[in-house]
């Protein structure tokens, strides 16, 4: 899912994460992870790492 050196979507900082939502589809960093996804409705979506193991909760 992550390439190496993938930029997040909303900042500059290297991606860590996917979201494999059809509705988000997107790379992000942890703490841009965070702040998207700590609150519903995204809360239920589980990121990706780079060894596409979904993570339990950050």
């Amino acid at each position: 899912f992550l390439r190496e050196n993938e930029p997040c979507a909303f900042c500059p900082l290297i991606a860590d994460l996917f979201c494999r939502n059809f509705h988000c589809l997107r790379s992000y960093c942890k703490q841009c992870w965070i702040n998207r996804h700590g609150s519903k409705p995204l809360a239920d979506h589980q990121p990706a790492t780079r060894r596409q193991q979904p993570l339990q909760h950050i």
